[in-house]
């Protein structure tokens, strides 16, 4: 199993225009509170890029083109803010963003694969789990009102049904409420294998920060934290067991 954590850091790296001008709003409203800690099960090996989602965005497709939220100014390296409006006094250059995307994004993507294709050559099928929370309430720029407990998001190629019924069973049976792929869809898997290696499985969590953390919901744990990182780890045995029926 891998545990891709990509939105838990708060860290802005050393591009001066993000460090002076990044807003603290989106530092908070956009990063996965403690998805590092909530997310840990034993024998799994885990990527978690080590700065801020707002400085580079290892979910987002590399091209614009190809990534729909650089319309919304949210691809790779963000030019908005949740509010639509601009993130930084100055932006940056083609060159400059070009700089983020080589240094951090390829670096993060390469580390992911080789971990993959390692873990590829061990285990006759290898399970990625793509770690999210999300905010209480919507963020401006969101399609999505719907607001459960937790969301699923799957690929058809890539997620088995039959585990996305087993977690989806667990957390209704203990009063969570569950949507799949809303308010958010997809998981990740690294584009040597998208959509070609069956051997490679996906599936991506998403837990509501409500309850965790304490409102306004922007990084203060609340009492509950340890009973949600026990549900979590719930999820994640399920996930093993599957695993383990493939050997």
């Amino acid at each position: 199993m891998i545990l891709h954590i990509p939105h838990a850091s708060t860290k802005i790296r050393d591009t001066d225009k993000f460090v002076e001008a990044v807003k603290d709003e989106a530092i908070e409203e956009l990063t996965d509170w403690y998805t590092d800690q909530l997310f840990s099960y034993p024998h799994s090996e885990r990527v978690i890029p080590q700065f801020s989602r707002v400085f580079c965005d290892v979910e987002r497709f590399r091209n614009n083109e190809d990534e729909p939220m650089s319309i919304k100014g949210m691809g790779v390296v963000y030019t908005k803010g949740i509010d639509g409006k601009d993130l930084l006094k100055q932006p940056l250059s083609p060159v400059d963003e070009e700089i983020i995307k080589s240094s951090y994004y390829d670096k993060h993507h390469r580390e992911f694969a080789i971990k993959l294709n390692r873990s590829l050559t061990l285990f006759p099928e290898v399970f990625i789990v793509d770690c999210h929370s999300f905010p209480a309430t919507p963020l401006p720029y969101e399609d999505s009102s719907e607001r459960p407990d937790f969301c699923l998001g799957t690929d058809d190629f890539h997620t088995p049904v039959e585990v996305v019924n087993d977690i989806k069973s667990y957390l209704e049976g203990l009063g969570f409420s569950v949507l799949i792929n809303t308010p958010f869809g997809g998981t990740i898997v690294p584009l040597q294998h998208l959509h070609k290696n069956e051997n490679v499985k996906s599936i991506m969590i998403e837990v509501n920060r409500k309850l965790y953390l304490v409102a306004p919901y922007t990084g203060v744990k609340s009492d509950d934290f340890e009973k949600v990182e026990a549900v979590i780890t719930g999820i994640l045995e399920i996930i093993s067991e599957y695993e383990i029926s493939k050997y």
